[in-house]
């Protein structure tokens, strides 16, 4: 008897384990209990824990949890561990149930106080699934019926008690994340909202700047007295700034949002920073600035990478060291490494302090509220270069002093590649003579523009003003090739597109190209869905006009 109320009275070490038991029963305590004989509770006590646990897993659960001690295999009424104070047991449970189900469930404790003090209580727990050793882990739960509790466990030299607490705050878990789901749609409804925002704001800058940028290039062509030509300069560097911004603006959110994708090609990256630096050297002469480009020779000449994106990054340090360099040189290194091929931009500007240093990769921000109003722009530059080289797996550094300039660097891995097979080349334009396209297109300007640009490659255009009348024209001539802007009224691109493909006629599998102000990834995807070839945004950019043109234009598959 003394060995029995010893082994009643013994304590052992409270260790909570949390599991998992499918949908019936979201979460569970598994529990090492301290177990108390029950002459130290008190008669009171153990009603009141008696009709707490019945009354509160019924309230909830319709579920009432039984408890069994495994050495004696009698029913003994416990102390869980974390729950020992009575005052943190209540206020965990106003905390995950609330003032409102606390004050019904006390309600019920009162009346069944009266009912239950004269009644008796038999418990049932089945036990199956034991072994002698290792840890307490719930493998199965089943409740066949309320006065059944059937558990498959392993346990080890421990004593068990169905946790009911925690049950009790699956109900809290659920309404959280109900909640947290309802915060997540409407965060997503935002985003959504901002990218169709942008989207539309892009199309509806795009649509004119194409016009801008277009005829002032048409222009430059023609010889023009030196002050028209200063004049026609100008007149394009500001729509290629304007250009610029609206990129900086739509690749920002691509890359707030995780929607902007890596497409690694070949790249000939000696020539193309050649090319980058020749783009640049004017803007650098006005500034009486020298612009240097040193090459590792040992540098592979062909290397697998975005170039796209790296230019872009190229560029936005580039117009960096420009506007804070009032004197002396900037240039650009690139060597071997290690790690792949490290990238330097340096240069002899103002340079920033080590606190600045720590802000100038945050979106919208500058080194010093004074250099927006003394220099300009909108702090994107850098925040859309750090983030598109952690895209392509590198990491920017800076190593800059005040009046001392600055020096961007950012290692990539660019996998040396075999040199491609050679492109169509944009020299010949001969394959183009004679070519029938069809421009569906909606705006005036880019009608007039489009015309102007095709006619000179001796290609014969008829303009569609929008998507319906495209398809009735295609039904009326013969046409190698359409070019089809997307917004357009009656019918838009898209539905076009997707009607000549069903039409089954002779010219069902016509190429078309999309022409259009919508530059998101995801409107590249639609076209392509809808049945289109090829697709090019607005602004044209005249050299991938002429090369898709050209890709297209030998084949004609469409009449074989």
């Amino acid at each position: 008897m003394e060995k029995k109320s010893a082994h009643l009275k013994k304590r052992v070490q409270a260790e909570q384990r949390l599991a998992m038991a499918g949908y019936l029963v979201p979460f569970f305590f598994l529990v090492f209990i301290q177990e108390v004989g029950l002459a130290d509770f008190g008669f009171w006590r153990i009603w009141v824990w008696t009709l707490w646990v019945a009354v509160s897993s019924a309230f909830f659960y319709g579920l009432t949890t039984w408890i069994k001690e495994l050495s004696t295999n009698q029913i003994r009424w416990i102390n869980f561990g974390i729950f020992s104070n009575w005052a943190l047991l209540w206020f965990w449970t106003l905390t995950f149930l609330g003032p409102m189900r606390v004050t019904a469930l006390f309600m019920a404790f009162l009346a069944l106080i009266f009912f239950l003090s004269s009644s008796s209580f038999s418990f049932s727990l089945g036990l199956t699934s034991v072994t002698t050793a290792g840890y307490l882990v719930l493998s199965v739960i089943d409740f066949p019926d309320l006065h059944t509790l059937k558990i498959n466990l392993f346990y080890g030299a421990c004593y068990f008690v169905v946790g009911l607490y925690l049950s009790l705050m699956a109900g809290y878990f659920e309404r959280q994340r109900q909640k947290l789901k309802q915060v997540n749609k409407k965060l997503e409804k935002n985003l959504n909202a901002k990218a169709d925002f942008l989207n539309l704001l892009s199309h509806e800058i795009r649509t004119p700047l194409n016009a801008v940028i277009g005829m002032t290039q048409l222009l430059s062509e023609v010889e023009l007295p030196p002050d028209q030509k200063e004049n026609l300069v100008l007149a394009q560097d500001a729509a290629q700034a304007l250009s610029s911004l609206v990129n900086d603006i739509l690749d920002f959110s691509k890359l707030e949002s995780g929607k902007m994708l890596l497409d690694p090609q070949p790249i000939n990256l000696p020539q193309e920073l050649k090319t980058l630096i020749k783009g640049f050297e004017r803007t650098f002469a006005e500034k009486d600035l020298d612009l240097e480009l040193a090459l590792d020779p040992n540098l592979s000449p062909w290397v697998q990478g975005d170039w796209p994106k790296l230019r872009q990054v190229l560029v936005n340090l580039l117009s960096n060291a420009l506007k804070f360099t009032p004197r002396g040189q900037v240039w650009i290194g690139v060597k071997l490494d290690p790690l792949g091929v490290c990238f330097e931009v340096a240069d002899t500007g103002i340079g920033i302090t080590q606190d600045q240093g720590r802000l100038i990769f945050e979106s919208f921000t500058q080194g010093d509220p004074s250099i927006t109003r003394q220099y300009g722009g909108t702090g994107l530059g850098l925040a859309i270069a750090s983030r598109m080289i952690g895209l392509m797996g590198g990491q920017i550094e800076l190593d800059s002093q005040l009046g001392m300039g600055s020096r961007f660097s950012f290692t990539l891995d660019l996998t040396p590649v075999e040199a491609p097979a050679p492109e169509v080349g944009t020299e010949n334009l001969a394959p183009l003579q004679g070519l029938r396209i069809l421009l569906a297109e909606d705006n005036k300007a880019n009608q007039r523009l489009m015309l102007k640009i095709l006619e000179r490659w001796g290609v014969v255009v008829t303009i569609a003003e929008n998507g319906l009348e495209a398809v009735k024209k295609l039904g009326q001539d013969q046409f190698d090739l359409i070019l089809m802007d997307l917004q357009m009224p009656e019918m838009d691109g898209m539905a076009a597109a997707k009607e000549i493909r069903m039409d089954g006629g002779d010219q069902a599998n016509i190429p078309i190209i999309a022409l259009t102000a919508n530059a998101m990834a995801i409107d590249k995807e639609h076209c392509l869905a809808a049945g289109m070839n090829d697709y090019l945004t607005k602004p044209v950019n005249r050299q991938e006009l002429t090369k898709t043109l050209l890709r297209f234009a030998p084949s004609r598959p469409y009449l074989r």
